[in-house]
């Protein structure tokens, strides 16, 4: 999948929206974190430059497809599951102001504290499988091609403030992966999101 044919479709799309505007952060953390990241570099190319971009600040936008928690003595972790797709951070009014391509780009996964004391109930209703969800943050490990990032922010966006688009059918080249960094077998997506919570005491 190549974003260029995505981005065509959405210029032609921004005809008929009610106002545009590059898309605003919405609060404190997230205003820092768009600030530092790098928002051009999808997971293809951390999957072929894993150690080169390690230590890159990044932010990926996608659809929720699971979420596990764990209490802590004074935190919530939080592990997602998401399916990464092409965002064009521009705000196109309206009911449904976010755009996402249709195509997916695979699966990540991503670790995020809440601390108390916010509720979990709270937390389950913010972020749900099928919402939208930016996150900001730091590829952490690799297993099968699935990143996980070590998020600094993120923004859920719930079902009804975003639309897909269908991408210009383009070639595309299958990625890469860096076979300098290990990899693990026998996992499925689930198993990794829970993974990630095991692993977020390490960051």
């Amino acid at each position: 999948m190549k974003v260029s044919g995505f981005m065509a479709l959405l210029l032609l799309a921004g005809c008929a929206s009610v106002r545009e505007q590059a898309y605003q952060p919405h609060k404190s953390a997230e205003k820092k974190a768009f600030a530092r990241v790098d928002r051009t570099i999808g997971p293809d190319a951390v999957r072929a430059n894993y150690v080169a971009l390690a230590e890159t600040e990044l932010a990926w936008a996608g659809i929720i497809k699971d979420v596990q928690y764990n209490e802590t003595e004074r935190t919530f972790q939080v592990a997602f599951e998401i399916e990464y797709h092409d965002f064009d951070w521009v705000d196109h009014g309206g009911g449904q102001p976010f755009r996402l391509s249709a195509e997916g780009g695979g699966i990540f996964t991503a670790g995020w504290y809440a601390s108390k004391p916010t509720r979990i109930s709270y937390l389950k209703l913010l972020a749900a499988p099928g919402d939208m969800i930016i996150v900001y943050g730091k590829p952490f490990s690799m297993a099968n091609g699935v990143i996980q990032l070590a998020a600094t922010a993120i923004r859920p966006v719930k079902q009804g403030g975003f639309s897909f688009l269908e991408p210009i059918a383009e070639s595309a080249e299958p990625p890469v992966v860096d076979e300098g960094v290990p990899e693990a077998s026998g996992e499925n997506h689930r198993e990794q999101a829970i993974k990630t919570l095991e692993s977020l005491e390490a960051l």
